[in-house]
């Protein structure tokens, strides 16, 4: 397995980015800022190869044993027990990082949760995979895109990864190799077999809003724009989606939270050819349904008023082709939209309203200034962390389009992963974190032609049944074409 690591302890220390101090300031122990990934498959997964696997794909991430520390008053990534140093065997070193961890259960029956603050490696930042394996009772969800297994066992594994070291691409592409080594040891080839190369020089250059400098400078003369739409959200008092007079803490439940549908292909097309007819893209579409599915879930709780600015937050990666060796890394922002349901009476025009907004953001770049405010505030640390640890709520839902989080892992027209039909997938669910206020954290992905849709949601604030009821509401309104 190729590595470079005498070339990772060139990077450190490494400055903080300003979106990475963020991050790493808005972490407790309730409410982890971290990246979740949830995975089933229909058999059992060998214990020995899925061990390895995880040690040869996080020696290849240079933030996979980096901590936070003040280095003459300014904040820096500094490296852990690895230290950088090289070693043939990854089972010499792996024992002692503590900015990563593996976990292996073998239980009678599914977990029914899974809890962060249990599985945290010592790090404050890091990634873990955890191997649930239990005797096969029987699939309950019959719309799994490939066929079960006939091992009589059922695998799930559990990953995550710190948002402070990494986005929401930088998650998929931990989750993707992991994936690839595991075939690759499985059915005996090379491990680093189809695995792209990584220049680690790339991170310099992560965040390109970091510093002030031209790659900031030049972004000034669009604010003005930019700082002019952004006057709304002063005037707008959105609401959350639970209202604070019915929330109610259960101190019993345990994040995360998640739970998820696969779609069929033949509403997938539908939606597509559905975008298509109001000459918007796809991904507003399905930001559009969600505000309806929002606002029917709240009509029945009791919740809801025609008058309500309903926000969705939408992160946004501004990885561009120069990112495509980037190892894992932060490179996103976020845009918030705000509607009401009166908005919503023409449904076309409410969708392409959506689709213009998002157009002309990313267009003009006004994405940035969320970046931007984040630089200024770090300027004066205090205000930083005031906003970072603010437990008002930021929106009523967060809403993320994966895209196609396994197109590497899955033969071009089939739905079974690679290395032949070894591992046969059940379930796929990538969610961001939950944040104290925001309840719902919404994403969708493409697996072949299908698309699963996850959600992760606040189990001190939702039961089980109301966050299912929440996901099934969105579910019927994608199958509404």
């Amino acid at each position: 397995m190729e590595n470079n690591y005498e070339s990772f302890s060139e990077l450190f220390p490494m400055r903080m980015t300003s979106i990475e101090k963020f991050h790493w300031l808005d972490d407790t122990e309730a409410y982890p800022n971290v990246l979740f990934t949830r995975i089933r498959f229909h058999q059992r997964i060998d214990p020995d190869l899925a061990r390895k696997a995880w040690q040869l794909t996080i020696q290849r991430q240079p933030f996979s044993d980096v901590e936070p520390r003040s280095i003459h008053g300014r904040w820096h990534w500094v490296q852990g027990p690895r230290g950088g140093s090289a070693s043939s065997d990854p089972s010499e070193s792996f024992e002692d990082w503590h900015g990563t961890r593996f976990d292996w259960h073998e239980i009678p029956k599914p977990p029914t949760h899974w809890s962060y603050s249990e599985h945290r490696p010592k790090s404050p930042t890091g990634s873990y995979l955890g191997v649930f394996v239990w005797p096969n009772t029987g699939y309950e969800d019959s719309d799994s895109p490939s066929q079960p297994a006939k091992d009589g066992f059922t695998s799930e594994v559990w990953l995550y990864v710190h948002h402070a070291i990494g986005d929401g691409a930088a998650a998929v592409l931990v989750v993707n190799e992991w994936q690839m080594v595991y075939a690759n040891l499985l059915a005996g080839r090379a491990a680093n077999t189809g695995l792209h190369r990584f220049d680690t020089k790339l991170l310099g250059n992560r965040s390109s809003l970091g510093l002030l400098s031209w790659r900031y400078l030049k972004h000034l003369w669009k604010q003005p724009v930019a700082l002019f739409g952004a006057t709304k959200f002063a005037f707008r008092k959105t609401v959350e989606l639970i209202p604070k007079s019915h929330q109610a803490s259960n101190k019993d439940r345990l994040h995360p939270s998640i739970i998820g549908h696969w779609l069929k292909q033949e509403t997938v097309d539908r939606l597509t050819q559905q975008a298509k007819s109001h000459d918007v893209m796809l991904n507003s579409l399905l930001i559009g349904k969600l505000y309806l599915a929002l606002i029917r879930w709240r009509t029945k709780q009791g919740f809801h008023a025609a008058k309500d600015w309903l926000r969705i937050i939408l992160p946004i990666s501004i990885r561009n082709v120069s990112d495509r060796r980037l190892p894992a890394a932060n490179r996103a922002t976020i845009v918030q939209l705000d509607r009401r349901e009166k908005e919503m009476e023409n449904l076309s025009g409410f969708y392409q309203g959506i689709n213009r907004e998002i157009m002309v953001i990313r267009g003009w770049q006004l994405d940035k200034i969320f970046l931007i405010a984040i630089r200024i505030m770090a300027m004066f640390e205090p205000i930083l962390k005031r906003s970072a640890q603010d437990e008002r709520s930021r929106g009523t839902a967060v809403f993320t389009n994966l895209g196609e989080p396994l197109r590497k892992s899955h033969r071009k027209g089939s739905r079974e992963p690679a290395g032949e039909n070894q591992l046969s997938l059940a379930e796929f669910d990538c969610v961001g974190p939950i944040r104290k206020g925001t309840a719902a954290n919404f994403a969708v992905s493409k697996y072949g032609k299908s698309m699963r849709v996850s959600l992760h949601f606040d189990s001190k604030l939702l039961s089980n049944e109301e966050a299912r009821k929440l996901l099934d509401s969105y579910v019927e309104q994608l199958m509404e074409c």
